[in-house]
C-alpha cells in the first residue's frame, strides 16, 4: 500500500515538472549582464587656505564656545607626519641611593622536644550520650541522588 502511494506521488511530481513554459522567449545573456557601475562623486576640493608642505598635513580646530559666552573661532592647525623625536629624561645629578641593610641572622634557640598529646579516654559503656556506636558506611548510590 506504501509503496503504491509513494509510486503514485514521484509519477505525479515527474508529470507536473513535464508541463511546458509558457511566455515568450528571453534574452538571457542581456538578463546575466552585470549592471553598469554608477559613476563616482566628484573628487573632493582642497581646504581653503595655503596647502601644507609634504610631510605635514592640518587639521580643522571647530568654534568653540565657552560657558563664560567667550567664543574661539575656528582655526587650522599643521601638524608634522613624523613621530616626535625620541627623548630620554634623566636627572643631571646621580639620585642617592639608600645604604644595604645587612640581614641579620636569626638566633637559633634550642628548644624542647614537643611533647605528644594523650589520646582521649576511651568512652564507657552504660552511660547514655557518652559511647556511639559506629553506623556501617552506606556505598554511593548508581544513579545520583541521596543514600
Amino acid at each position: 500500500m506504501v509503496r503504491r502511494l509513494l509510486l503514485v506521488s514521484c509519477l505525479l511530481g515527474l508529470v507536473g515538472c513535464m508541463k511546458p513554459i509558457e511566455g515568450p522567449p528571453v534574452d538571457l545573456v542581456a538578463i546575466a549582464a552585470p549592471d553598469p557601475l554608477p559613476t563616482p562623486p566628484p573628487a573632493p576640493k582642497p581646504a581653503p587656505g595655503p596647502q601644507p608642505g609634504a610631510g605635514r598635513w592640518r587639521a580643522w580646530i571647530p568654534r568653540q564656545v565657552a560657558p563664560g559666552g567667550d567664543v574661539t573661532e575656528g582655526t587650522w592647525l599643521e601638524l608634522s607626519a613624523s613621530p616626535p623625536v625620541l627623548e630620554n629624561v634623566e636627572p643631571s645629578l646621580p639620585l642617592p641611593r639608600a645604604p644595604k641593610t645587612p640581614l641579620v641572622k636569626k638566633s637559633v634557640q634550642a628548644s624542647a622536644p614537643p611533647v605528644p598529646v594523650p589520646p582521649p579516654p576511651p568512652p564507657m559503656p552504660g552511660l547514655p550520650g557518652l559511647g556511639h556506636p559506629q553506623l556501617p558506611v552506606a556505598p554511593p548510590p548508581l544513579f545520583g541522588g541521596q543514600p
